[in-house]
């Protein structure tokens, strides 16, 4: 008898917190208002704004026609962080249907001081039903609130511009429909160990949804240990077109060492001409350790650093199915730091082409060396290269890249490179790598040197 009057007055208790809960918090005063519900049961509105339809052509699916919304100004105001679980209440006219049916949530793109999404395309230019085939609907879970709203959940948003939209039956002829609005910004911790699988957009920061502001390090080339690398041609007598770097005698040198690499870069100003062009710095450093070479003392054999100036700028246009998404010039240093007749260096001034489409990033680089007047290797770049294109792409939570390296030469001059990268997941953000590079400029002491290297090991951060 006590146990039933102790589980009665439980279910009294919860009764009254759920009556309690929303008396406190009170439905939003119109259709398609809404706010965010925190834990703490404040509430935080999200933005109203009224947007237009738009019809036109559809370029990316084979010129269809095209029902779009279009709303005024590039971003929300009310943002939240890619971390959160969000809860939003919506006001609807009543809540006797299912929210799915009424309810309409939307990632935007936003471009040229506005923000659009296409609602649905149609073949046969024939009339199209707003919301029935959008690409860009997120999907959501919802339940009653209240007598008129629903609440509900997003979670995994990524960044970028939201809205949400409510079929109203009071105004079923309304061109200019009132759509809640919220941005998502990236979570700014741990970026440095996050950028695996990024878009060049995310991981240049190139569209205002992405932009984390400046001096925060964040991911540029791989990083990673090859445990084993095996050199099947080492170069024991490294040589240069000018004789004073130039070696004479042979140098010992195990097949099989170590190889590491470490690189980050950071924004140091952001929108330098109005809201265009970010400038970055960045560094990278590749070392070779002959760590089995126990008779030599295990030296580190060549450590080449790269420290750089890049200035980037975000474009918008299509070649061959891909988005032309990246537009930039850099300023390079490149040596090993060492001195007569192991130095080698070059300075660069570097043109970026960035393209990218679902799980693929390409990026074309070709460069002007700017001549030494104490030239260390003359024809560094007839060996390593005027240009390289990296192809990544990510396919079931691996990587696969290739990276290409051409003089722009021919006859006797005509020399490249290729590097293969494949990265896959063992446990945690930790990855299994594999590295397979073939031709010259492997590194710095080895710019006109031909060889094979096969190594594996593990990685943290891909391209």
């Amino acid at each position: 008898m006590k146990k039933s009057k102790i589980l009665g007055l439980l279910l009294i208790a919860i009764s009254i917190s759920s009556t309690s809960l929303k008396a406190q918090v009170s439905e939003p005063d119109f259709i398609g208002e809404a706010y965010l519900l925190k834990n703490d049961i404040s509430i935080i509105l999200l933005d109203k704004e009224i947007a237009d339809y738009t019809t036109g052509v559809s370029w990316s699916s084979n010129s269809c026609k095209a029902l779009s919304i279009e709303i005024s100004g590039d971003k929300a105001q009310t943002r939240f962080s890619s971390d959160e679980s969000l809860k939003i209440v919506v006001r609807a006219a009543d809540n006797n249907s299912d929210p799915l049916a009424i309810i309409s949530v939307y990632k935007f793109k936003s471009a040229k001081n506005k923000r659009t999404v296409v609602l649905s395309e149609d073949n046969s230019w024939t009339v199209m039903e707003s919301g029935t085939d959008s690409k860009d609907m997120v999907r959501f879970n919802g339940k009653k609130f209240g007598t008129s709203s629903y609440i509900i959940e997003l979670n995994n948003l990524k960044p970028g511009e939201y809205g949400i939209l409510v079929s109203n039956p009071n105004s079923r002829d309304e061109k200019r429909p009132v759509v809640a609005t919220f941005g998502i910004s990236q979570t700014q911790n741990s970026d440095l160990f996050n950028a695996n699988s990024m878009s060049l957009t995310e991981r240049w920061e190139l569209g205002l949804e992405h932009q984390k502001g400046t001096f925060l390090p964040t991911a540029y080339k791989p990083t990673y240990i090859l445990l084993g690398n095996l050199n099947t041609n080492p170069n024991t007598l490294p040589q240069s077109e000018n004789p004073l770097y130039s070696f004479s005698e042979q140098q010992p040198m195990n097949a099989l060492e170590l190889k590491f690499q470490l690189s980050f870069k950071t924004k140091i100003l952001q929108g330098i001409f109005g809201r265009h062009g970010d400038l970055w710095v960045a560094y990278t450093q590749s070392s070779r350790w002959q760590v089995y070479s126990q008779e030599s003392s295990r030296p580190f054999r060549e450590t080449n650093y790269e420290p750089e100036a890049i200035l980037n700028f975000a474009t918008n246009y299509r070649l061959f199915g891909f988005k032309g998404s990246l537009l930039g010039v850099t300023f390079t240093h490149q040596s090993n730091g060492q001195a007569l007749p192991s130095s080698r260096s070059w300075n660069r001034v570097i043109f970026q082409l960035g393209f990218e489409k679902e799980n693929w990033n390409i990026v074309l680089r070709p460069w002007i060396r700017i001549k030494d007047d104490d030239d260390e290797n003359p024809a560094i770049a007839d060996y390593a290269g005027r240009a390289d294109l990296l192809v990544v792409h990510n396919w079931r939570n691996q990587q696969f890249s290739i990276l290409g390296r051409h003089s722009l030469r021919s006859g006797e001059n005509n020399h490249g490179s290729f590097q293969l990268d494949w990265a896959l997941p063992l446990f945690g953000n930790l990855k299994g790598h594999l590295q397979i590079f073939q031709g010259y400029g492997e590194s710095m002491i080895d710019y006109n040197y031909k060889q094979a290297t096969f190594g594996v090991g593990i990685s943290m951060i891909e391209w």
